[in-house]
């Protein structure tokens, strides 16, 4: 198959029917495939702004083969959460859009949004960024107090952008390959880096941690639902109809995901349209020595 799929986001989406051993830990990367689109200082994605070129040109399979070895079992993992996700999560954020007035789902997505602050803080701090570790430290402080507990978004009237960080994304800062492509039952389009950073923001997340130790696992598992659900809303509309238009919507996410993690690490500054990833060290050339 001669296939170039250029997307400027990541339009990927599955199941986030998550176990309650798993509700106790939430993490900023949670759950990367329901982060789909680009989103604004508000948390609110960015549709009209997408640029997708598809072209008939290069043979991809080569690269194909190294970058998603374990192709067979991802494709089953993600038909498992894609026919999850039709039945929940996917029906509960219809409804909620159709039914919940404008300023209330802002609010919604501005909360949760400014509850992530301080794990891209820590992870901005540990990427040596001082410019955007200081934003989200300015962020959460404004948008909790002046914002009323981050229900409405001052910092970025203020023009503070946000720039929210994952551990996989530090992972990535310090060198660590990103190793062959991953969908997880329930997390979505992964790699074996974003795997492991998983690891650590379900134990570091301060604002899950103070959530679950100070108020109980109960209101963690709620605060772990108000994410998932936050990610879901997000892909309403134009972003999921890329997706099942595709001919091959497997391709389409795994493509757009790689794409869309390369931008998100080098902070917007990958040419996104006709590049390769090579955070996936795997791509490269194996003729090479």
């Amino acid at each position: 198959m001669y296939i170039k799929l250029t997307i400027f986001i990541t339009v990927a989406f599955g199941t986030t029917v998550v176990p309650k051993s798993a509700c106790a830990g939430l993490f900023h990367h949670e759950p990367t495939y329901l982060a789909a689109v680009p989103r604004d200082m508000r948390g609110e994605p960015i549709i009209n702004s997408v640029t997708m070129r598809t072209s008939l040109s290069s043979p991809v399979s080569t690269s194909v083969r190294s970058i998603d070895p374990l192709e067979s079992f991802n494709r089953k993992v993600w038909n498992v959460n894609q026919f999850v996700d039709r039945y929940t999560l996917k029906p509960a954020a219809q409804a909620f859009h159709a039914v919940a007035p404008g300023f209330v789902q802002r609010g919604f997505g501005n909360a949760v949004s400014n509850s992530e602050e301080p794990w891209s803080f820590i992870n901005n701090v540990l990427q040596g960024s001082g410019q955007r570790s200081s934003n989200s430290f300015a962020r959460f402080a404004i948008n909790t107090t002046l914002g009323i507990g981050g229900l409405f978004d001052i910092a970025s009237k203020w023009g503070i952008e946000s720039s929210h960080k994952d551990f996989g994304q530090t992972l990535a800062v310090w060198g660590v390959p990103a190793g062959p492509y991953l969908m997880l039952p329930f997390f979505g389009p992964s790699s074996f880096r974003d795997a492991a950073g998983i690891a650590a923001n379900f134990f570091a997340d301060p604002t899950k941690l103070s959530i679950s130790r100070n108020l109980g696992r109960t209101v963690g598992y709620g605060y772990t639902g108000a994410r998932i659900f936050d990610r879901r809303l997000s892909v309403l509309g134009p972003a999921e109809k890329i997706i099942e238009e595709s001919t091959d919507s497997y391709v389409t996410v795994r493509s757009a995901y790689i794409q869309r993690r390369a931008w998100q690490i080098s902070n917007g500054n990958t040419p996104l349209p006709g590049t390769s990833d090579d955070l996936f060290e795997t791509e490269k050339d194996d003729t090479k020595p």
